[in-house]
């Protein structure tokens, strides 16, 4: 019985509330900076295995930072030179 009226009293509360928000002008406002950031295109690896157990892989991507990154990472996973 008492926690119906104390939900009772939150909900009126929020309803009361609500109006006097809108009569506050409360906006949205947009960040130009955050707006400008956009995610980049992800990289394309094509890895193969050939039958002694050799691997080569080719590398696509906008980023030449995260295509180097890659391509460490695939050298050191694959033991290539």
């Amino acid at each position: 019985m008492v926690r119906t009226v104390f939900a009772f009293i939150f909900v009126a509360s929020l309803v009361f509330a609500a109006p006097s928000l809108a009569e506050e002008g409360f906006k949205f406002r947009t960040d130009p900076q955050i707006k400008q950031i956009t995610p980049g295109k992800p990289l394309k690896i094509k890895l193969k295995r050939y039958s002694d157990g050799k691997y080569t892989w080719e590398i696509s991507g906008d980023s030449v930072e995260e295509v180097t990154r890659a391509d460490e990472e695939l050298r050191k996973k694959f033991g290539a030179k």
